[in-house]
């Protein structure tokens, strides 16, 4: 379901793209590297939620309390 949406949402940018890129090459630049980096945005975002998601769960299954240096540096990862 979700691929299917995402391929749909593809296929009409790159509709879109096409037809401006005919009347201004730039804007058409320029639109295809704001959609690219909210992408990114999105993705980064979505991986830092699994990342505490998955720290939380990891904490929640051992009882053992970490150092704050240990912590941190898992944190870092």
């Amino acid at each position: 379901e979700e691929e299917t949406q995402l391929y749909k949402q593809v296929q009409h940018l790159d509709k879109t793209l096409t037809s401006m890129y005919k009347d201004d090459k730039q804007a058409a630049l320029n639109m295809a590297a704001d959609y690219s980096y909210g992408q990114l945005k999105r993705t980064l975002s979505m991986a830092t939620e699994l990342r505490y998601k998955m720290m939380t769960d990891l904490t929640k299954s051992t009882e053992k309390k970490y150092s704050e240096e240990e912590f941190k540096k898992i944190m870092s990862l």
